[in-house]
């Protein structure tokens, strides 16, 4: 178990400890090559960097083990970095788990996972209602996505994050749809159940998160639209025009983004749009200006992917 927080080191402190290596680099320069790691643990990231010992590249780095870090902190950039002194394999994990180093949802998975099937059960129509009911009675189905991430970076990004996203989603779907008679209920709350159940396919966490083949080759729109017809196949005379609006809400749920296979064209498909984009980019929002304000910043660092900073609070200490 890894027993030293990344987000508990201080400059200046020396580190002795099993992480996971997120990234690493072989890299030459004038007194012979180093190393350049990315590091992490259950509460955070760091980048390291190792000088001495580099000889080439190490036949067991790989992106997602586990090594046994000795070195020291220090700052580069005004961001902390350990400069490694020792880096060793680990060759049995069997006394680590993966929470040790992955994060996991603030929420209890339990709790979620009672109110995702009220929420389902709740459906009035019965079509919906079945297709979403064979989800849950796929048992392999149901589990993994009871504690997949959400996505490898951005939102969502931990133990548990797909149904933490997803039940956001579907609340706050229940909640809107009142508001707008015209839009059909059901409709909108199979689509949102459904549109990035593909994640459990396209990525993979053991002690770090990425994709995996199948998800870096298709994508979570095809791998739960793969999904979904399997689903629909099993119940006897399920409507095709029913089953056709349920992909069309799974296809066009990024809206106008590039990668998107078609854009909203109906009142559910843009519904669920905005609201699961607002809750991904206000679950990620919050984490960076938290992390500001845990380090005693005004204002979060640069982040490219929103191309702009992030208001902390005039007082982040407090």
């Amino acid at each position: 178990m890894a027993k030293i927080q990344l987000s508990e080191l201080q400059n200046g402190e020396d580190v002795s400890g099993v992480f996971a290596v997120t990234r690493f680099e072989f890299r030459d320069y004038q007194n012979g090559r180093y190393l350049r790691l990315r590091l992490a643990d259950a509460s955070g990231k760091m980048n390291a960097v190792m000088w001495d010992g580099v000889t080439g590249p190490e036949k067991w780095l790989k992106d997602g083990v586990l090594a046994h870090v000795s070195g020291r902190v220090g700052l580069y950039r005004n961001a902390p970095q350990i400069t490694v002194s020792a880096l060793r394999e680990i060759k049995s994990t069997d006394d680590f788990d993966v929470t040790d180093f992955l994060p996991v949802t603030p929420y209890n998975r339990t709790d979620m996972a009672i109110r995702l099937v009220e929420i389902i059960h709740s459906v009035p129509d019965p079509d919906y209602r079945a297709l979403m009911c064979a989800f849950l009675d796929d048992e392999g189905l149901f589990g993994a996505f009871c504690s997949q991430p959400a996505a490898k970076r951005w939102h969502h990004a931990h133990v548990g994050g797909l149904l933490e996203h997803t039940l956001s989603v579907l609340e706050l779907c229940h909640r809107v749809a009142p508001f707008y008679r015209e839009a059909d209920p059901s409709l909108l709350l199979c689509g949102a159940l459904f549109h990035d159940m593909g994640k459990i396919r396209e990525l993979e966490a053991s002690y770090t998160i990425d994709y995996t083949d199948e998800g870096r080759l298709l994508g979570h729109i095809l791998l739960v639209e793969l999904i979904v017809e399997r689903l629909a196949a099993a119940i006897p005379s399920f409507p095709q025009f029913k089953l056709n609006l349920v992909r069309h809400l799974i296809l066009s749920h990024h809206g106008e983004d590039a990668h998107s296979p078609c854009k909203p064209q109906t009142l559910e498909a843009n519904i669920l749009h905005y609201i699961e984009n607002m809750d991904a980019q206000l679950n990620a929002m919050t984490r960076e200006i938290l992390q500001a304000r845990r380090e005693g910043q005004t204002w979060s660092p640069y982040i490219p992917l929103l191309d702009r900073y992030l208001y902390a609070g005039g007082d982040a200490k407090d």
